[in-house]
């Protein structure tokens, strides 16, 4: 699939390959896509002539963005050190950003339930109302155990189709999956034999 025509420097065609690469292995690029927008544009107006990836346009750059863009510069460097090593990769020159500068920090602190918290989670699952015309008190036990047992993502659980799961051996083939790749998972014998139950009564 060719990637649309956004990108005028004499990086454009690198860029555009590097893209068309990402998105063949799956991997996201609407993130890097935006940033190497902002990185062709500075080209243009300062390199105008530059064919090749030097230390000067990736630290110029770099410097120019934390201007404007201060907190997205760990995403920045992350973008052109990408960029730098498919270049590298393909046997052309470029400068690669040591990996100690410009580190991406991230605020996220998971939440580990206690035994006594998660005993708390199922129970008030099991034990939601039943309203007429709704199925979440009859879905929700199920699929909430398939996503916690077989370490599902919340999408994966909730996106599962019937087609993919083998209730034979317990296979479940997940397609919606991160990086949009698919990967099997083995249910433990338990949770076979409630999707069984539940399959068999609706």
């Amino acid at each position: 699939m060719s990637m649309p025509q956004i990108f005028s420097s004499n990086f454009a065609q690198s860029i555009n390959a590097m893209l068309e690469y990402r998105v063949a292995l799956g991997l996201a690029q609407k993130a890097l896509e935006a940033n190497l927008i902002r990185f062709d544009r500075y080209c243009i107006e300062n390199y105008p002539e530059a064919n090749i990836l030097s230390k000067d346009i990736v630290f110029g750059w770099i410097e120019f963005q934390q201007k404007h863009y201060p907190k997205s510069i760990p995403a920045m460097a992350m973008t052109i050190r990408y960029f730098a090593n498919y270049l590298c990769a393909i046997g052309q020159e470029a400068y690669t950003l040591p990996e100690g500068l410009y580190p991406l920090k991230s605020t996220f602190t998971p939440f580990i339930f206690s035994d006594k918290e998660m005993s708390a989670i199922f129970l008030a699952i099991d034990n939601l109302p039943r309203k007429t015309k709704s199925t979440e008190a009859v879905v929700a036990p199920v699929m909430f155990r398939l996503i916690y047992t077989c370490g599902l993502r919340a999408n994966e659980g909730r996106e599962l189709l019937r087609k993919n799961i083998d209730l034979n051996t317990g296979e479940i083939k997940v397609v919606k999956t991160k990086r949009k790749k698919e990967r099997l998972v083995v249910m433990s014998d338990d949770m076979l034999a409630l999707c069984k139950r539940y399959i068999g009564n609706n």
